[in-house]
């Protein structure tokens, strides 16, 4: 009998605000998910050559690469189809147009709930009763 218990999915969370994901981290481990910080696009981007996430949540406003360069860096680098969230105080059509052209996986207009995020990545990662 094997008695192993599959790794609970890792999300990076990119965002500036390390209150955030702080506040994330709480709920989220307690729904049986890992996280890391990425507080830029370019610490992403290494986070992203150390590790496999099951899901990215990312700032569309983040320093040193936006969260759309950052989308297109991952989707060019990467043979995975990993989801990405990406939010936004920016809900205008061309900034849509843009994060669905850099291969965002789900658009959420700022500000999010903690529900709407928990409910995107258990449908995302396959997690449906955390």
């Amino acid at each position: 009998m094997n008695n192993t218990t599959p790794e609970p999915p890792l999300i990076l969370i990119i965002d500036e605000d390390q209150s955030f994901f702080s506040v994330l981290q709480i709920g989220l481990s307690s729904e049986g998910f890992d996280l890391i910080y990425a507080g830029n696009g370019k610490h992403a981007q290494a986070c992203c050559e150390d590790h496999i996430f099951s899901a990215i949540i990312a700032e569309s406003s983040i320093p040193e690469l936006d969260g759309i360069q950052f989308t297109q860096w991952l989707r060019s680098h990467s043979d995975k189809p990993i989801p990405v969230i990406m939010m936004s105080s920016r809900t205008d059509a061309e900034t849509r147009e843009a994060a669905d052209a850099a291969g965002v996986t789900q658009f959420l207009a700022k500000p999010v709930s903690y529900e709407a995020i928990l409910m995107h990545l258990r449908k995302l990662t396959g997690i449906i009763d955390g």
